[in-house]
């Protein structure tokens, strides 16, 4: 991807898959964070019921040349938490 242009957006879900109520009590990034960029997540959503769901997007929009790696990150009141999923993309200067 060219520095500074934003890829389409790739679906990320939350699901709770405990018996309980789970509160999400931040979505954040770390690593390359400034490289991706959460939308469409409502801001205000923080409880997921047992088996609910909550869906949003993830753009890849570089901001330097070369292998850009971030983790989103979601911090819950889950024992596991914070749950992380890796991302990762690929940058080049424009020719």
């Amino acid at each position: 991807m060219v520095i500074g242009v934003q890829t389409p957006a790739q679906d990320v879900e939350l699901r709770n898959t405990g018996n309980a109520a789970l509160t999400i009590l931040q979505v954040d990034m770390a690593g390359d964070a400034a490289d991706f960029v959460i939308t469409e997540l409502t801001p205000g959503i923080t409880r997921l019921p047992p088996n609910g769901e909550k869906g949003f997007r993830i753009r890849f929009k570089p901001t330097a040349a070369g292998n850009r790696e971030g983790l989103l990150r979601v911090h819950s009141d889950s024992p596991a938490s914070p749950h992380v999923v890796s991302l990762v993309g690929v940058a080049f200067a424009a020719p």
